[in-house]
């Protein structure tokens, strides 16, 4: 899985919550990812609040939706068709 992958770069990975439907609880967790100065973002079958929109585009770190389908297409994403 991911963990392995990034093990294999030497590289960590950190989970963080982002709060299922609660924009508040989201904006903390992208905050504190950007502040930790990651490589990237993966956001792991969360539906993001639009209001967070901007603070995750701001960031300039790539990110990537997984697990999800965005029906908007603004961001990139992967999911199954399971």
């Amino acid at each position: 899985g991911i963990q392995e992958r990034a093990k294999v770069r030497d590289l960590s990975v950190m989970i963080i919550f982002a709060g299922e439907g609660d924009a508040d609880i989201q904006a903390k967790a992208i905050r504190t990812v950007i502040e930790r100065s990651v490589m990237g973002i993966l956001l792991v079958a969360i539906d993001l609040d639009p209001s967070n929109d901007e603070l995750l585009e701001s960031a300039n770190i790539p990110f990537i939706f997984i697990s999800m389908t965005l029906k908007n297409g603004k961001f990139p994403f992967i999911s199954s068709n399971d």
